[in-house]
């Protein structure tokens, strides 16, 4: 095993040191803590995951679903006014669903990030560049490049991944749901289903993208004491 020292990288523009005022025990307790949350931050990112793909594979089996219903196989894609509100309807559910999963995503990504940020700051006061030291196998080339493509592991990141796969989620959703829009333009009639699920969507992304982030700012906090409460006839 070849272990490489990378560069130093150059601090960002208004990157500081952080001081952490704690002594070595304070740090080593905090950097149990630390690494505790993060990996219940990571049970919680694959639970996150089972939950949607579920509900949005279960979108996916209703609208194919309706549409075998339909016979289009057999007659082709000629749907009544009834049946394109159907399929519009569930093409917003699974947008608003895949939209839902994305920003999920990128909110997991965030706490992560921060617990793992956390500990490679604690670690510095505590048992040293542990978290952070980054051991990889040397750079090859030729036909031993192509053997570490297709066989050997490279620092590809498992959740953004997951998040590419939940954007594509939402971009299919996109066409569908376009689709589902421009046959209601080609038999002009916009049923008011229509109406209702539109403007129900843009409200729900509305509420995603300007209501959804974590409080992240000093707020007041009201504190509450419980009396102490006295019972007839006790001791």
């Amino acid at each position: 095993m070849c272990i490489k020292e990378s560069e130093k990288q150059p601090k960002d523009k208004g990157q500081e040191d952080v001081k952490v005022g704690f002594t070595k025990e304070q740090a080593v307790e905090a950097l149990k803590n630390a690494l505790d949350i993060r990996k219940f931050e990571i049970e919680l990112y694959w639970k996150r995951a089972s939950y949607f793909w579920t509900f949005i594979g279960l979108i996916y089996v209703a609208y194919c679903g309706v549409l075998v219903k339909m016979d289009v196989i057999t007659i082709g894609f000629r749907f009544c006014d009834s049946q394109v509100s159907i399929l519009y309807l569930i093409s917003c559910i699974g947008l608003c669903l895949s939209l839902a999963w994305f920003y999920v995503n990128k909110g997991s990504k965030f706490w992560q990030e921060n617990w793992e940020n956390i500990i490679s700051m604690l670690e510095e006061y505590s048992i040293g560049p542990s978290y952070k030291l980054i051991l990889e196998r040397s750079d090859v080339k030729g036909f031993q490049a192509v053997h570490r493509i297709l066989f050997e592991p490279e620092s590809y990141s498992v959740s953004k991944i997951n998040q590419l796969v939940s954007l594509f989620n939402v971009v299919i959703w996109l066409c569908i749901n376009t689709w589902s829009i421009y046959i209601m333009y080609e038999k002009s009639h916009f049923p008011f289903v229509f109406f209702l699920c539109f403007f129900s969507s843009c409200l729900f992304y509305g509420l995603l993208v300007f209501k959804s982030k974590s409080h992240l700012k000093s707020h007041d906090v009201k504190i509450t004491k419980r009396g102490e409460d006295k019972y007839i006839g006790a001791d």
